[in-house]
Formats: C-alpha cells, structure tokens, sequence
C-alpha cells in the first residue's frame, strides 16, 4: 500500500480485503523486495495468517484492490470534465482468483466504473469470468490465435468461446445438447414437422440450424395433462426447461411464461386437416392439380370415393354408439386418429397446403417458438443467438 494515500482509503483496502476473504488486516507497512518492487507486509486478527502466509490469490488480491482505491483517491482529487479519467489495466486478473472472488471483483469493477470513471481493461481465460462478464452485458473482446496472426472473434459469446478454448468445431459442441418438445401425440408431432418443414423452406439455414437443436418427445399425454404439468413452478425452475405445445383447442390456456404454447387454428391437428381438405374438395382448389398429389395417386376422385366416406363414417360410429347406450367417451378424437393414420401421407400434404396458405397464423406460431426457444437455451447450454432474427 502506498503510504501517500490518507488512512481513510487504507481503512477502504482493508474493508474491502476483509470483505472478500474473511481476514482482518492489521499493522501493514511497505517491504521493499530487492529494490525491484515494493510490497505490502502485514499481520491479520488469524493466527497464522499474514502477508507471508496468504495465497497467491489473495495476494493479488490485495494488489488489484489498492490499484483500484488509488484511482478512486484520484477521482476524488480532482474536477472531473471526462467520460473516462483513469484506466485500470490487468493483465490474467483471474490468476489464482478464486472464482467467487472473480465474480464479486467483477461486480466492484463494474460500480467503480460508473462511481469513478475507471475503465477495466483485463485479460482472461477463466470461462466462468467469462460467462460472468456476459451475463452482465460487458464488452468482451476475443482474440483469436491463428497462428500467423490475431483474428477478432465476430459476435462473440461463450458458446464460441468455449468452442475455440476446446479445440472444437462448430459441430461438436452441441452434441448430446437439445430442447425436449412436449406435444399432445403423434399427429401433433407430423404437424409440427410440416410446419418446421415450411420454416426451412422459408428461412433456410437459419431455422434449419434452431431445427436440429430440437427434440420431440415420443410421448402421448393430453393437453389438460400437459398444461398442468407446465403449471408446476418447481418443475419450470428445474427439470422442465422444455417447451409444451398443446393442440389448437387449447390455445385460451396457453402461456408463454409456463413454456407453453398451442399449434396454429383452433382445433386438433386431425380435426383441422378434416375440415380443411374439405374445403379444398369443395371449391376445386389448385391442391388436387399439383404435380407431386396428382403422381402419388391423391387425386380428387380418389379423396371422394376413398378417403371422404371414412371421415364422413366417424360421425355417424358415433352417433351408433349413443344409440346404444355405449359410453362416447374419446371416441371422437380415436376415430379421428386412425382415420388421419390411415392415410397419413395424404394429409401431411394437406397439412402443409394449409400452412402455407395461413401464413400469418403459422408465423404467429414462429415468433412465439422462438421466444420460448430463447427462455430455455441457456438451460440446456445452447446459445440463444443460434436462432437469429
């Protein structure tokens, strides 16, 4: 400690000193080390703790900690008429830093810097500080080594970083990393792959990329089911950090703050390919004279006489079913499966017909996956600027 500083700034060191490591500094004096340099030796309220005894983190520690009150001296010595009126450079300033103190360093660096008028320039290898200072929107610089010179990293964040630091390409950092999809079933699942379908064919790679961060969970659960289940706090904070996309006809309970969000129209997927393809049949859309429709034999003579009287049937099992007594129960939502099951192909074709012919829904639905995609990223370790605007 230099002693032209007033004892009111040495009485700031040691509170800030003891602030972070617990230890109380006590009868302090400047050593002279081979006339090279100049520390700082002193005694403390532990016993066997003293300046010849503390890590080499606390050491520099310490160091850091009086740079840091001799610029704030100086900020309070003069009339200050700059942005900046002093630069703190520090070079490895996680060296042997505990990565706690790291991060509480960090934080002083960042109320001194609005307080005084210091600006930080450090250097760094510690992924955690890194992370840190990301997360408190600092402007982190980093250099590549490529050998033969020093490359800039364009829109740097950790994700690169860490890449980079590994030796790793692009590729092998997300392996064994996704985003669990939960959907109601199976026919939900063909939608949503229509749909992804129709982003790739839109956004090229850019969505192609977010697509292969996905994964859609091969599991039947209702929508009530679901719903609930999005609802649990605990879960949310934990284990949960997944997307829930229910069906249309559950889209009033839908929440994004729950990780929720329902398919495009207001129905199930079976119920709105029934009514749609109906649609086409009755106003002699331009679908039944699509080349790849008319070569897979889905002609519109082979929808009326083929597929239309196994959705027209439902209604009347159904209504069979009252008559008898029976139970009706999910019926309706059975029947509707194996009919969209029996002729799957068919109506995925339909299924993206009416996408791309409801174009404001289906982007309705991108914006809201993407804000959802951007909530649950960093859970799981994937960097939210993998889905760029």
């Amino acid at each position: 400690m230099k002693k032209q500083l007033p004892d009111e700034y040495f009485e700031i060191i040691r509170n800030l000193y003891e602030e972070f490591t617990g230890v109380a500094i006590q009868n302090e004096e400047v050593q002279e080390m081979g006339n090279i340099k100049k520390r700082t030796k002193f005694s403390t309220n532990t016993e066997g703790i003293d300046s010849n005894t503390i890590s080499s983190g606390e050491d520099n520690l310490l160091i850091i900690l009086t740079a840091l009150i001799s610029l704030r001296y100086y900020y309070e010595q003069i009339t200050s008429e700059r942005n900046t009126e002093s630069i703190l450079l520090i070079d490895e300033v996680d060296a042997t830093l505990h990565p706690a103190y790291q991060n509480k360093l960090w934080d002083l660096f960042s109320e001194y810097a609005d307080k005084y008028k210091i600006k930080f320039i450090c250097t760094s290898h510690s992924l955690s500080l890194l992370e840190y200072a990301f997360q408190r929107k600092s402007n982190v610089i980093y250099l590549l080594d490529n050998i033969t010179n020093v490359i800039k990293m364009e829109d740097a964040d950790i994700y690169k970083i860490k890449m980079y630091l590994n030796n790793q390409i692009k590729e092998d950092i997300y392996i064994n990393r996704s985003i669990p999809i939960f959907t109601e079933d199976e026919e939900a699942r063909v939608f949503l792959n229509c749909l992804f379908d129709y982003y790739e064919r839109k956004y090229g790679h850019k969505f192609q990329t977010v697509r292969g961060l996905f994964h859609l969970v091969s599991v039947n659960i209702s929508g009530d089911a679901l719903v609930n289940i999005f609802k649990d706090d605990k879960l949310l904070r934990s284990t949960m950090r997944s997307i829930c996309i229910v069906d249309g006809d559950k889209s009033s309970q839908h929440r994004l703050e729950n990780y929720t969000i329902s398919l495009p129209g207001n129905v199930s997927p079976e119920e709105l390919v029934f009514h749609y393809v109906e649609e086409l049949f009755k106003n002699d859309s331009d679908f039944w004279t699509d080349r790849t429709i008319v070569d897979l034999g889905y002609t519109k003579i082979k929808y009326r006489d083929g597929i239309r009287p196994e959705i027209q049937n439902i209604q009347s099992t159904i209504d069979k079913q009252k008559d008898l007594g029976a139970s009706i129960k999910g019926l309706k939502r059975e029947l509707n499966k194996k009919v969209f099951n029996q002729n799957k192909r068919f109506f995925e074709f339909v299924m993206k017909k009416w996408i791309s012919e409801h174009e404001q829904e289906s982007e309705y639905f991108y914006k809201n996956l993407r804000i959802l995609f951007c909530k649950v990223s960093e859970f799981h370790d994937i960097s939210s600027k993998e889905w760029e605007l």
